[in-house]
């Protein structure tokens, strides 16, 4: 029973930590600071490999960039 609780609990507290990490990344974003907000969304693809949001907008930063190969990995993960 315990086990089962700390899986939870740890469940939970990613959540908290992947949100927080996302909220920053979005921002960064939007104020142009895209070295950053790159190294923000990977971190959380580095505790959450699916997250949509996550994967969309790091290719839209690597599309900008012109690397192309790296976007289009991260179109055809969440497609």
């Amino acid at each position: 029973m315990l086990m089962k609780i700390t899986k939870k609990k740890k469940s939970y507290v990613d959540f908290l930590e992947i949100s927080k990490i996302f909220s920053k990344a979005e921002l960064l974003h939007a104020q142009g600071n895209f070295e950053d907000a790159k190294k923000a969304y990977i971190h959380v693809l580095s505790l959450n490999p699916e997250h949509i949001e996550s994967n969309v907008k790091l290719a839209a930063i690597y599309l900008n960039d012109g690397a192309f190969a790296k976007a289009e990995e991260l179109y055809v993960k969440v497609v």
